[in-house]
This record gives structure tokens, C-alpha cells and sequence, in this order.
């Protein structure tokens, strides 16, 4: 272990030296011990070596937290950081229903049904994963998922086909459908300093066709909310 409190004491020649060479060996070594420094700083570096691999973090800007960087190993010759480990974590949820309007003839209506903001360095991966139910009393539904407006999770769309994901048959009443959807986007144009927003989208075959999107198609009945819910996940490429 390597840390030091980085207060120099008053004291003669030879134990201010020592002290001093003290406090260098704990910066040289990111301040590596098995607990964390118990002298910290915003932008401070702590070698966390209570476990194999090692764990390069660093102090958050209050200086109330540790933000892990990254697992430190033995690789054999120099190499890059970990591929895979997430870098931060942003989510968002919604227990208000949505439906997706009304349109015209074969024009299809996409709604928002949920969005959430990240903002990825450059050469990460962003993991996106979507969930809600979806009812419909007698029209197909598609989703799909948005980054600004290029859609990422389907195909090519073809003539007057929907440019989405078929999700669920037509059911009267108070059943619903479950939809979720993972995708990784390796493309997203990020650069540490741009939010990017990614959008779950909702439509039904038709423009003048209802979906929803968290309850069920009665109209009779509010069947409630099983939640809508986005996960981003930055990870290191």
C-alpha cells in the first residue's frame, strides 16, 4: 500500500524528506491500497488492489464518491483498459400510459414512449435496453428504438412496410403484450461531451389504428401501468 495523508509535517531535514518521499511514492502508485485514501480530493486517483484484478478509480467532483475507470491486470505486454466494463448508467420510467394518436390511411403515427440522455466518450459502446406492454383491440403494433432520428434496432424498410418491429397481435379487452428490446450502438457519434438521446417509439399498422403502450385496449377498464422503462449504459470498447 501507498497513501499518504499529503500534509507535510514540520520536523528536521532528513523526516520532511522522508515524508515528502512518502507523498511522491503514493502519487506515483495512484494512492494503491486495499482501502480507499482517507485524504481525498476531486480528481484524486485510488488504485483499489482489495481484489484481483485491481480497480483504477477515480474522486468525483464533490468529492463525495469513487467513479470506477477500470479493471488493472496483468495482461503479459502492453494493451488497453478492460473491453466491457460500464462506465455509467442512466435510466429513465414512466407509469403514464401512451397511445399513438390517429393518422390516415396508410400512413403510420410513431409516438415517444420513452427517451433517455447519455453522454458517451468516443470509441464506447452504448447498451440500450427497453421495456413495456403494449395492447391493441384489433391492430398490429411496432416499436422501435431511436438515436436522434436514425432507427437502430430494424431493417431497411421495404415499399409501405413499417420500418419497425411487429410486437403483438390484436387483443380485445385487458391483455397486454410484453415488448422489450437490447441493442448495442457502436456508432453513436458521442465525444464525451455531447448527450446523446435515444428514443422508444410506439405505431400501430395504420395511421388510423390506436395502440398502447403501459395499459390495455379496454376502454372500459384501465387495466394500470406495468411500467415503461429505458436503461443506457456506457461501456468501454
Amino acid at each position: 500500500m501507498s497513501q499518504h495523508d499529503y500534509s507535510i509535517a514540520n520536523a528536521g531535514g532528513a523526516a520532511v524528506r522522508s515524508d515528502i518521499n512518502s507523498a511522491l511514492g503514493a502519487i506515483q502508485s495512484s494512492n494503491s491500497g486495499s482501502s480507499a485514501p482517507s485524504a481525498t480530493a476531486a480528481g484524486m486517483f485510488w488504485l483499489d488492489t482489495s481484489a484481483d484484478p485491481y480497480v483504477l478509480k477515480i474522486r468525483d467532483k464533490g468529492n463525495n464518491h469513487w467513479l470506477t475507470i477500470g479493471n488493472v491486470s496483468d495482461p503479459g505486454s502492453d494493451a488497453r483498459m478492460s473491453v466491457g466494463t460500464v462506465l455509467q448508467i442512466v435510466t429513465n420510467s414512466s407509469n403514464t400510459p401512451v397511445s399513438n394518436g390517429s393518422g390516415t390511411g396508410s400512413t403510420p403515427v410513431w409516438v415517444t414512449v420513452i427517451s433517455a440522455s447519455i453522454t458517451p466518450q468516443t470509441g464506447n459502446k452504448v447498451l440500450i435496453m427497453a421495456d413495456w406492454p403494449v395492447g391493441s383491440a384489433v391492430y398490429y403494433a411496432f416499436t422501435r428504438i431511436i438515436r436522434g432520428s436514425t432507427v437502430l434496432n430494424t431493417g431497411t424498410q421495404t415499399g409501405s412496410q413499417h420500418e419497425g418491429v411487429y410486437t403483438t397481435q390484436p387483443h380485445a379487452g385487458d391483455i397486454v403484450n410484453p415488448y422489450s428490446v437490447s441493442f448495442v450502438d457502436a456508432a453513436h457519434g458521442g465525444d464525451g461531451a455531447t448527450a446523446i438521446t435515444y428514443t422508444g417509439q410506439m405505431s400501430a399498422q395504420t395511421g388510423g389504428n390506436t395502440v398502447y403502450a403501459g395499459r390495455s385496449s379496454s376502454t372500459s377498464v384501465n387495466a394500470g401501468c406495468a411500467g415503461i422503462n429505458i436503461t443506457l449504459m456506457e461501456i468501454a470498447a
